[in-house]
């Protein structure tokens, strides 16, 4: 908030959420939002960043996340999507799923969803999740990390995008280094409770074996 004093900072809690997607979307999204089990929030939160940006338009980040340089900076006029790989430098083997093997460097990172409101990658995003929490299957798409990835994160993230990569403006950054924008406050990998953000929150979702979406009734 000091390094963006001309930007407005907004935290959403669970109650927000609903509220935003009732508004620009109506509770027929609402209603597949909540087929996501509730102990799954970050597969709740991966879908809702997706539905508040291509709505509003902006920088998200997730609450770990943090900017070390002004936004107004880093970000160009003309942006209208800001996409970014793992550095493997210092992030080593971080992304690279073998269900996207073909994909050069691996995922898109969706820590941070930075775009125009309307963008045509986060249309698609949105359609393709929507699929898949409308179609899950526990036996294919698994439950835990798997479940997640499969179903709401990087996979269907990565490869909705990649497929129309070329259709649409985007700006491809190494998000850190260009743009000053830090993936954790956290050390991702220490065993100190207070210095890893999986011993900050409730069970981490990758330890989870429940369905990450609830039988449609």
């Amino acid at each position: 908030m000091q390094l963006n004093p001309d930007w407005e900072y907004r935290l959403y809690d669970d109650a927000d959420i609903e509220t935003i997607i009732r508004q620009h979307y109506g509770q027929e999204i609402v209603d597949i939002y909540r087929l996501i089990d509730p102990a799954y929030g970050a597969a709740r939160v991966d879908f809702f960043r997706y539905l508040l940006i291509y709505a509003q338009g902006g920088v998200y980040l997730d609450m770990k996340s943090t900017t070390t340089r002004p936004l107004d900076d880093v970000l160009l006029p003309d942006d209208r999507y800001i996409l970014s790989k793992w550095d493997q430098n210092k992030y080593h083997a971080w992304g690279l799923h073998p269900e996207l093997a073909a994909i050069e460097g691996g995922e898109f990172q969706q820590w941070h969803v930075i775009a125009a409101a309307g963008h045509p990658f986060l249309f698609a995003v949105i359609q393709q999740v929507i699929h898949n929490i409308l179609h899950y299957d526990v036996t294919t798409v698994g439950v835990g990390f798997w479940g997640v990835v499969r179903t709401t994160g990087p996979l269907p993230y990565t490869t909705t995008i990649e497929a129309i990569r070329h259709l649409h403006p985007y700006r491809h950054v190494e998000i850190e280094q260009d743009l000053g924008i830090i993936y954790s406050i956290y050390d991702s990998h220490s065993t100190d409770p207070n210095q890893n953000h999986r011993h900050t929150s409730k069970k981490h979702y990758s330890e989870l074996e429940i369905p990450v979406i609830q039988a449609l009734h």
